[in-house]
């Protein structure tokens, strides 16, 4: 692989949620996110004034899934702003992929704040 300045680097990374359940412990559930970089100025700008900094980031970065079913038939669902918006705004799965993304930039070297 090279590094190019000319296109904006994109990957993918595994993401494991884990999804409270009815027993009260948790099921995991995999998918494999694809995401951009988000580079430092852009990354500046989108936590400027918001309200959840990390989440905006990760609107900007995620940009398209495997392994995301719809729940009654279990058909792979396309990608969507709107798909990707109703999932962020579920806390297990926004936290899966903060846990997923931001370490995939560091090669795993770097936590998040809390």
């Amino acid at each position: 692989m090279e590094i190019s300045l000319s296109e904006k680097p994109r990957f993918t990374a595994p993401v494991k949620v884990m999804v409270p359940n009815s027993s009260g412990g948790f099921s995991t559930e995999k998918f494999t996110a694809h995401f951009v970089v988000i580079d430092h100025e852009e990354q500046k700008a989108l936590r400027e004034g918001a309200v959840d900094p990390d989440k905006e980031v990760l609107r900007a970065a995620w940009a398209g899934w495997d392994g995301i079913t719809e729940a009654e038939t279990k058909q792979e669902l396309g990608y969507t702003d709107a798909r990707r918006d109703a999932l962020l705004n579920v806390p297990y799965v926004a936290i899966a992929l903060a846990q997923a993304y931001f370490p995939s930039l560091s090669n795993g070297t770097t936590r998040r704040k809390n």
